[in-house]
């Protein structure tokens, strides 16, 4: 009995899982009710495509579908042979039965397919996570599929019988495992296939991949890809239309710096595609889009609020007519590099806009509003300096003080 049991595992051990396009070696089910001897030999089978549909008594979906998989025999009795095959469930014979007998007192139904019990060396043949489970053998008895449910279709089947059928999903195969991702990067698919997606990846510093539109040969925008962008200019994207009319000092980040900066404190870099349906296909549902992207995969949101903070309050301009526009048009020079720093022609809140960069916010209470200015600042001036500026302004006459006011501003946070 030794030297047997050790024979019996060698040969065990040697049973190599079977795939597509091998050959199921000869087989006999040991243990099947429905057939007069209580075995099945493959044999026996020779004119018959054979389908073996892997059950057990847990599997409610599976007990569920013997009244469709009996109507598939009996239309392809000529052609095919469907085996209930149960390895599951070795040494439960009679709860088995019981189940089937439940199942028969309950519904009148009891399926009169071949069920063979106990055989487990088909879980090393077949190896499977999940049943159902159903294994396509042709007449030559090579594997031509295995299949959830979903594909044991009569559509399917007479192909099946017709040796016309197609590729199907091989279930629990390695690519079965694979996310979308993969699928992708392995070659298993392509863009084409994907009728919308959008994702976040960190930096890819060897990427040469421009920040664009995708398009295709007519023109017509596909997607959009930015690549190696700080998450601010995501939020700029995501939020144009809402950031209208708000200055920097009026925009405020309360964010989770591990998804700002990296461990040197550099600002970190992302990479975002995103691929439109038909109806996706304009600037502004990208932005929609986007921000739900942004929410999703970092937390963020905007809140618009009004909140009090220090601000630099114009509070009257003297001699106003000192400072009335000459000049016929507008013009600006207020960069940093330039050493003549000045503003014509525009009107003083557009003016006082263009200077409010500052952190403390530029707030005009003064009655003049749509008044065209002339501004020239004093050669060199650094007007990024608050008390440089306020020094310029008042030294051409507006009364200016320090003190908090209540303002609308954008605050970015976790939800």
């Amino acid at each position: 009995m030794v030297f047997l049991c050790l024979y019996l595992n060698a040969q065990i051990t040697k049973i190599q899982p079977l795939n597509i396009d091998d050959r199921f070696p000869d087989f006999t089910f040991q243990k099947v009710i429905n057939r007069p001897q209580g075995q099945l030999a493959l044999s026996e089978l020779k004119d018959k495509h054979i389908i073996i549909d892997f059950w057990s008594r847990y599997c409610l979906s599976c007990i569920s579908s013997f009244p469709k998989v009996q109507q598939l025999q009996d239309k392809f009795n000529d052609d095919l042979q469907i085996i209930l095959a149960n390895p599951h469930d070795m040494g439960y014979e009679k709860e088995v039965n019981a189940l089937l007998s439940k199942v028969k007192k309950n519904t009148g139904f009891y399926p009169s397919i071949p069920i063979a019990l106990n055989d487990t060396l088909l879980n090393l043949y077949f190896p499977h996570q999940s049943v159902p489970h159903y294994v396509w053998i042709s007449k030559d008895r090579k594997i031509k599929a295995i299949t959830s449910a979903d594909e044991l279709t009569e559509q399917n089947l007479k192909k099946f019988i017709s040796n016309e059928l197609n590729e199907l999903t091989v279930k629990d195969s390695k690519d079965a495992a694979l996310d979308l991702y993969s699928l992708i990067a392995t070659g298993g698919s392509n863009r084409n296939d994907f009728l919308f997606y959008s994702m976040f990846s960190k930096e890819q510093p060897s990427s040469s991949l421009p920040t664009r539109y995708i398009r295709d040969s007519t023109g017509k925008i596909l997607g959009y890809c930015a690549i190696n962008r700080p998450l601010s200019f995501f939020i700029q994207k995501a939020y144009r239309q809402t950031l209208k009319g708000f200055n920097d000092n009026r925009i405020f980040y309360d964010l989770d710096k591990q998804i700002i900066f990296d461990d040197q404190k550099q600002p970190s870099k992302y990479c975002y595609e995103i691929k439109f349906n038909d109806s996706h296909a304009k600037s502004q549902q990208l932005e929609q889009l986007l921000q739900a992207d942004l929410k999703r995969s970092f937390g963020i949101r905007a809140q618009l609020l009004k909140e009090s903070m220090p601000c630099i309050v114009i509070r009257d301009i003297k001699n106003i007519s000192q400072i009335k526009s000459s000049h016929p048009g507008t013009s600006v020079s207020l960069s940093k590099n330039n050493k003549d720093k000045f503003i014509r022609g525009y009107s003083v809140n557009i003016a006082l806009g263009m200077l409010d960069k500052l952190r403390l916010p530029i707030i005009n209470e003064s009655s003049y509003k749509d008044e065209p200015i002339d501004i020239a600042f004093t050669k060199g001036a650094d007007l990024s300096n608050p008390q440089i500026l306020i020094q310029q302004l008042e030294g051409i006459g507006f009364q200016i003080e320090q003190a908090p006011r209540t303002i609308e501003i954008i605050r970015f946070n976790k939800p």
